[in-house]
């Protein structure tokens, strides 16, 4: 089973170009409100060629280290 990442694409116009990426990506993706989206290591390095810029909310970094927590 492959690992699923939390990603938000806060810009509303990258977020129509992240989908028409994850068109040509054969692995499954799943779409929550405000733009946060569950997708595969494939779907991050697309996202990375099409320079398509996001950030993680799932409390991990792509490479599986923590992220950094956020302090208020």
């Amino acid at each position: 089973m492959e690992t699923i990442y939390y990603i938000r694409i806060p810009n509303e116009e990258d977020c129509v170009k992240a989908i028409g990426v994850f068109l040509r990506i054969p692995a499954t993706r799943y779409r929550f409100p405000d733009n946060v989206m569950g997708v595969t290591l494939a779907h991050i390095h697309a996202l990375q060629r099409a320079n398509i810029p996001f950030e993680m909310a799932s409390g991990r970094k792509w490479n599986g280290q923590a992220a950094a927590s956020v302090q208020s």
